[in-house]
């Protein structure tokens, strides 16, 4: 998160920073009257306006975490023309060894991340460096093992290990929270660290098509170290059903999961929205892409 504030505003992605803390706002009255004597009197007060608060909202019954339990995703009522949709991060998996629940899963199983437990990076709303600090907010937590793509529900990987990969599905409720409710945003980022990076360039050519007057900003973080593979995106594309997250646009009509790559997200976005700023932020061998590239046969070059 601090390295998406970072990137933000390193490329003036959106407006300057906005103020941190209270908001003061000081009245001052003067009366006068005719000689021999004038009276002034000046009074002063102090309006402190209470902090803006998350509301979490349950989400339909199609949208469920890997467990099959509740999925939820949390709003902050902040400058309705301008919108920050957050993707969180939480790792993948793709085999009943990585998805076992009680083995070593290597992904979050439940939503259970709380944005108001978030203090840093463009959580921070106590920042004055922060230039979202006064945005409307849209966070959506990830439990389902497939960086946002997946619409497949109940995944049978044997051994009484069924998997729910409809991270797809449950993103596409922050899209109609968007669409339904700020439809007139002047701004809107697209935005999301580790497997939250990944739908980001999706998630902001859908906006891009769905709000065409919007202008529309995209930025992922830490999850640029994933190669586009046939043979890979088939593999875990089937598994994870991400066939049903092709976007209907010109350029990826006709696709498949195989089509479906990381990096082919972003050429599909900018080639359909070529007025979409972009960006992506990664350190150089990122501990936690190498650990998954490591799962999929790649290896980071040192």
């Amino acid at each position: 998160m601090h390295k998406i504030l970072m990137t933000i505003t390193a490329l003036a992605l959106v407006a300057a920073a906005c103020g941190g803390g209270d908001d003061e706002i000081t009245a001052e009255a003067t009366t006068t009257t005719e000689a021999p004597a004038t009276t002034t009197s000046t009074t002063s007060t102090t309006t402190t306006e209470p902090p803006l608060a998350w509301r979490q909202v349950l989400a339909g019954d199609d949208c469920v975490c890997s467990d099959g339990s509740d999925y939820s995703y949390w709003v902050r009522e902040g400058d309705p023309s301008k919108v920050m949709l957050f993707f969180d991060g939480g790792g993948a998996c793709f085999s009943a060894e990585t998805c076992d629940p009680n083995g070593s899963p290597t992904y979050s199983i439940r939503a259970d991340d709380n944005p108001n437990a978030a203090a840093n990076g463009v959580f921070n709303l106590d920042n004055p460096e922060n230039p979202v600090c006064d945005w409307t907010m849209i966070f959506m937590p990830y439990c389902t093992g497939d960086g946002h793509l997946g619409t497949n529900a109940g995944h049978d990987y044997g051994d009484g290990i069924v998997i729910n990969h409809t991270g797809y599905l449950n993103g596409l409720q922050g899209f109609d929270e968007v669409v339904d409710n700020y439809g007139a945003a002047d701004q809107i980022l697209v935005t999301g660290s580790s497997a939250g990076g990944i739908p980001t360039p999706l998630f902001a050519g859908l906006l891009a098509d769905a709000l065409p007057d919007a202008e529309i900003l995209g930025l992922a973080d830490a999850s640029g170290g994933y190669p586009s593979t046939t043979l890979i995106n088939g593999y875990i594309g089937g598994l994870w059903g991400t066939e049903g997250a092709v976007p209907d646009w010109s350029t990826t009509e006709g696709f498949a999961a195989a089509e479906m790559g990381i990096p082919h997200l972003y050429r599909y976005a900018a080639l359909e929205f070529p007025e979409i700023r972009r960006a992506r932020f990664d350190h150089a061998y990122d501990g936690t892409q190498a650990f998954f590239q490591a799962l999929l046969g790649w290896r980071i070059r040192q």
